[in-house]
């Protein structure tokens, strides 16, 4: 979302179009990766990228400046409809939010404080973070790879099995 908006905004000053210059559009998406993260722990954000374009005038630089209410903005209908993928598995299951025991979440958006308010406010609890959620990613990721290695060899597995993985981390 915020390298499609800066795309965006740069198309509109420069008449340039990052989205189809791969090698510039790819720095643009690594560039917003990194906004993205630092959104999670501050209010504010600028992004840089040094020559990105180049004019007849010589190299074009792209500065511009997010704050975490124009990210939510951009992201909130994403997060409405990641908010109404738990709700269907919820109700799928004949589960309640008031019933579910604990909460984990994974991945790098869970970071984000849009994320958590939306799912706290649905859980109607505080969540807190008991594993990194890239690790969890990962760890998660590599139980899979495992149960499928063993079915392929015909064990008897025939799904995997829930396992407490978490240790208290600080979301860093």
């Amino acid at each position: 979302a915020l390298a499609q908006h800066a795309a965006a905004e740069f198309w509109q000053r420069w008449h340039v179009d990052l989205r189809q210059r791969q090698v510039e559009w790819q720095r643009l998406l690594f560039l917003a990766e990194v906004a993205k993260r630092r959104l999670s722990l501050q209010p504010s954000v600028e992004l840089k990228a040094r020559a990105i374009a180049l004019s007849v005038r010589g190299p074009i630089d792209l500065v511009t400046t997010f704050d975490r209410a124009l990210f939510e903005q951009l992201c909130g209908e994403l997060v409405g409809c990641s908010l109404e993928i738990v709700e269907g598995c919820l109700r799928e299951a004949g589960v309640s939010p008031a019933q579910v025991d604990r909460v984990v979440l994974t991945g790098g958006v869970s970071r984000m404080p849009l994320v958590r308010e939306r799912l706290q406010r649905y859980f109607a609890r505080e969540l807190p973070l008991l594993v990194d959620p890239e690790q969890a990613i990962v760890i998660g990721d590599a139980i899979y790879g495992r149960f499928l290695e063993l079915a392929q060899r015909g064990s008897g597995l025939h799904r995997p099995s829930l396992i407490h993985i978490s240790e208290p981390t600080s979301p860093a």
